[in-house]
C-alpha cells in the first residue's frame, strides 16, 4: 500500500465512522422518544409490570445506541490523528533525509 492509498483509506475509515456515529445518535435519539404509558398498553400494563419493563428496555437501548455513538466518534478521532501523524512523521522524515542521497 503506497503512502498515499493508506492516507486516504485512513480519511475515508473515519468518515465511514463519522456516518456510523451519526446513524446512532438519530436513532438514540428516536428510542428515547419512543416512550408508552399504560394509557397507550393496556389496563393491566402496570399491575403485571409491562410498563416498568417496557421503560428499563427503552433505556437500555437509547443508552446502547447512544454509546455506540460515542465510541464510533471516538474510533473516527483516532483514524484521523493516526493521519495527521503518519502525514508529520513523512514530512520530518523527507526533511531529515534531504540531501543525504540525492537521485539524479
Amino acid at each position: 500500500m503506497t503512502y498515499e492509498v493508506a492516507l486516504a483509506a485512513l480519511g475515508k475509515d473515519a468518515a465511514n465512522w463519522d456516518d456510523t456515529a451519526t446513524v446512532l445518535t438519530t436513532e438514540g435519539a428516536t428510542a428515547r422518544g419512543l416512550t408508552l404509558t399504560t394509557a397507550d398498553l393496556s389496563f393491566a400494563a402496570d399491575w403485571t409490570g409491562l410498563t416498568r419493563t417496557y421503560s428499563a428496555l427503552q433505556s437500555k437501548v437509547a443508552g446502547l445506541l447512544e454509546g455506540g455513538a460515542t465510541d464510533t466518534t471516538a474510533i473516527a478521532t483516532t483514524l484521523r490523528t493516526v493521519r495527521k501523524n503518519y502525514q508529520e512523521n513523512e514530512a520530518q522524515a523527507t526533511e531529515s533525509y534531504k540531501g543525504t542521497w540525492d537521485y539524479t
